[in-house]
């Protein structure tokens, strides 16, 4: 439970007599939130391993980590490599979570708001220089000014501002276009973050369970990813700047590998190519990702 309200009876299970149970709960509660917070989650040579490292867990999250853990050659080893040139005096910090709910997204795609809400399981909220931004580059949307106001369509993009929330209205505004200047209207708006919220939902909806129960190509929720990205086309997002349509197209080319979906997942990951939703290819962009991100996730 949230509380331990359960502890007692779990400890009772694994063998504690009745009146040890209720004398030592109030220590073990205690530490096991104190592993809770504090443990590392690793991939291992024996398989998926959980510890607590004396230097390592002391650094602070940021959504900028500067520190790469990797596992190390030996047992339960665990080695901090740095992803960046670091400068002498500089915090080392490093990325509490590798994974989020959605499969084969890495956290730092995630949009500001998403990362934030995801890390307040750790008790905080995050105040990393990147979390600070105002304009939020992995939500971008096609400029909405009228074609008929303009010779053609215009080829920038707006980007979300900081809002209060993540999983309620869809509220906050947008910044003025990147080439003509336009800003958007409160109507249109209103109109772009709805359907990006509506969009959203469905994706994490209908997805995680398709996606963990494919085994192979041919069972890969492909029909369901082609239909949410034409939905973000139609909707305004912009393609190659918002992370819903990098998560979805990075989906398709992984559906699209011949090799099993676990090492095509792994690959793309760092690659610097991703395969588009209509098979070409062409430079990978890691919406809102700067290069001290792109060269964490790059890392190897």
């Amino acid at each position: 439970g949230e509380r331990g309200e359960f502890l007692e009876r779990v400890m009772i299970g694994f063998g504690w007599s009745v009146a040890r149970a209720k004398v030592e709960k109030t220590e073990a509660w205690q530490f096991l939130r104190i592993w809770d917070a504090n443990k590392l989650s690793f991939q291992g040579r024996d398989g998926r391993e959980q510890g607590i490292f004396a230097t390592i867990c002391r650094m602070n999250h940021s959504c900028e980590p500067n520190v790469r853990l990797m596992p190390g050659s030996a047992p339960h080893e665990l080695v901090a490599y740095a992803a960046v040139d670091i400068a002498s005096g500089e915090e080392l910090c490093i990325c509490y979570s590798e994974r989020n709910a959605l499969p084969m997204l890495h956290f730092l795609h995630l949009p500001t708001e998403g990362r934030r809400h995801w890390v307040q399981r750790w008790g905080f909220t995050c105040a990393c220089e990147r979390c600070h931004v105002e304009d939020d580059g992995a939500r971008a949307f096609r400029c909405p000014r009228p074609s008929a106001q303009l010779s053609g369509a215009c080829p920038g993009h707006v980007l979300h501002r900081r809002s209060r929330g993540w999983g309620g209205a869809a509220i906050g505004a947008l910044s003025a276009c990147s080439v003509c200047g336009f800003i958007p209207l409160s109507q249109t708006v209103a109109q772009l973050l709805n359907a990006e919220m509506e969009l959203r939902r469905q994706a994490e909806e209908d997805l995680p369970k398709l996606l963990r129960d494919a085994t192979e190509s041919s069972n890969f929720p492909m029909a369901e990813v082609e239909a949410l990205a034409a939905g973000c086309e139609a909707a305004g997002l912009a393609g190659d700047r918002h992370w819903l349509v990098f998560w979805l197209s990075s989906l398709a080319a992984v559906g699209r590998s011949s090799a099993g979906l676990g090492t095509a997942a792994q690959g793309l990951a760092a690659a610097s190519v991703l395969p588009g939703l209509g098979g070409g290819g062409g430079e990978r962009r890691r919406p809102g990702a700067t290069s001290g991100v792109e060269a964490y996730l790059a890392f190897e």
